[in-house]
């Protein structure tokens, strides 16, 4: 009876087993009960590119860019009495651009009728400056410098300084040629020969024309 029995119970196991694999044959896997979820694709764009910020000025101010440029200033060695005797005294004098032919045009312009308050003799135009590697500057004048040249030594020797003063202001020069209408001249006044360069000469100029 017990035998019976116990061929009974595995009989039943080994059903309980095979109904067991028919059954999970037929079960979908976890992977395919799951879910699927789709994550979309996010496209990343380029950045544009930050434009600089624009200068903003406070109410009743002028933006940089607007404003007008402060003017440029040169040195001008220009005659002056001084005690009973002709001299040249350094002034600054405001030009458009800070060149040798604008310092030389702003000498030129300088000054009244008389002729000592003149720098160069009346109705004298700048006509040209130019400027060699080594340092020499042609200056070229009007006839007038020497058509209404007044005379003297002493004032040649002035007015002549004056105009190499003015122009070795500037670091690229070192000497000044005087031509008249694009020719050199031996003299404006007979007294000084200009067939060599002239140096600065600071030997008229008062250093201290306030003292």
């Amino acid at each position: 009876m017990k035998s019976k029995l116990g061929a009974l119970l595995v009989l039943v196991a080994l059903s309980s087993a095979v109904m067991m694999l028919g059954y999970q044959k037929y079960l979908p896997s976890r992977a395919a009960r799951e879910p699927v979820v789709a994550i979309p694709e996010i496209k990343v764009e380029p950045r544009e590119p930050i434009a600089p910020r624009s200068h903003r000025s406070l109410p009743g101010t002028i933006p940089p860019s607007d404003r007008p440029e402060a003017p440029s200033r040169v040195t001008l060695y220009v005659t002056r009495p001084v005690n009973n005797d002709i001299r040249l005294v350094p002034i600054h004098e405001p030009v458009a651009e800070a060149t040798p032919f604008a310092a030389l045009k702003a000498l030129a312009a300088y000054g009244s009728e008389g002729t000592v308050d003149r720098a160069l003799p009346k109705g004298t135009q700048v006509l040209g400056v130019t400027v060699g590697g080594d340092g020499t500057a042609t200056a070229d004048f009007s006839h007038e410098i020497v058509d209404n040249f007044p005379g003297g030594s002493h004032t040649e020797q002035i007015m002549l300084a004056s105009i190499v003063d003015t122009l070795t202001q500037f670091p690229s020069i070192k000497r000044v040629m005087i031509t008249v209408d694009g020719k050199p001249v031996d003299s404006i006044g007979g007294h000084i020969e200009l067939d060599e360069p002239l140096e600065r000469d600071m030997e008229f100029v008062v250093k201290n024309p306030e003292g």
